[in-house]
């Protein structure tokens, strides 16, 4: 499973308007990958530069209504099947005070993180922790709303997508390709300075760590014949599982002109921005939504809760 995760919003904490982290989730086993990305790119060859970046990239907020609903048409709508994840919140609705305590809660964890290593150096530790409180510290609030977000995106889309991946390997003869190669793409300029980008890396494995306690990863029971082929690859529903796999070495923040599964995710969150905040392309929205849902765990409107914790 490839997920490519873009943002769609400026996030900044007076806007009224919904702002959103948006995952597709693209199905590897059987060649629906290399299908998918080629419906992508035919779709994609048809856009007029003035469609474009400066760079030549196609960027949903440029793109007009009928674009869109030709994306969704000869994309989404075909198979093999796209599954979404998203995370919207309206930044108004969350208090700069807010925000302030949730970055000093955060850098207090870190903080006393730190100094256990300190307390006990090894390897480089105590470096890695002073680099990722300094980049913390500094962190606007816009910032740190992004930060909140993705981090929810990553959890949600997660468990839908170990999910998913359990389905396919018993729909399509026990391929394992989705369980093996799961990997997050991520729009890079979310993370713009390369030596921040490992940090994260341990941020949002962490974070899944403690997400997974409230919303736990959904495993099918193979019987007693077979063991659960992601239970076999990660320990996952292990008390030691090996989760670095993905959020160490397959979790990437990259250049989205290099990667159509990042442009997937901005033009299919422009679709959902277009229509809950303009009303617009409200039809094709609508075929979207059907697969979004509390029920489905994975769409979450976020408000930061005024319990913070630790």
């Amino acid at each position: 499973m490839i997920v490519g995760i873009d943002e769609v919003g400026n996030f900044d904490p007076s806007t009224e308007e919904y702002n959103y982290f948006v995952a597709v989730l693209l199905d590897q086993n059987k060649n629906k990958y290399q299908i998918k990305e080629s419906q992508f790119k035919l779709w994609e060859s048809k856009i007029p530069n003035e469609n474009k970046d400066d760079k030549g990239e196609v960027k949903g907020q440029k793109l007009t209504d009928q674009q869109l609903e030709d994306f969704y048409n000869e994309v989404l709508k075909l198979k093999p099947s796209v599954l979404y994840s998203v995370v919207r919140i309206k930044p108004s609705e969350n208090k700069k005070e807010l925000i302030e305590k949730h970055q000093e809660i955060e850098v207090q964890a870190i903080e006393e993180t730190l100094q256990k290593h300190k307390d006990n150096p090894r390897g480089n530790w105590v470096e890695w922790y002073e680099r990722i409180l300094a980049w913390y510290k500094n962190r606007k609030p816009s910032h740190l709303l992004k930060m909140k977000c993705l981090e929810h995106l990553l959890g949600i889309s997660f468990n839908h997508g170990i999910g998913w991946s359990q389905l396919t390997y018993i729909i399509d003869d026990k391929d394992e390709k989705n369980i093996k190669e799961f990997a997050y793409k991520i729009d890079k300029d979310f993370i713009r300075a390369e030596n921040v980008k490992t940090i994260w890396n341990e941020i949002l494995r962490q974070f899944w760590k403690e997400f997974s306690k409230k919303d736990r990863l959904p495993l099918v029971d193979f019987g007693l014949k077979e063991q659960n082929p992601v239970k076999k690859e990660y320990g996952l529903g292990d008390k030691k599982s090996n989760l670095k796999k993905i959020f160490r070495d397959r979790t990437r923040f990259l250049n989205s002109e290099e990667h159509f599964e990042i442009r997937m995710a901005d033009i299919t969150g422009t679709i959902i921005h277009r229509y809950q905040n303009k009303n617009r392309c409200e039809q094709i929205y609508k075929e979207i939504e059907k697969h979004l849902g509390s029920k489905k765990r994975n769409y979450t409107h976020l408000i930061l809760n005024d319990q913070v914790e630790a």
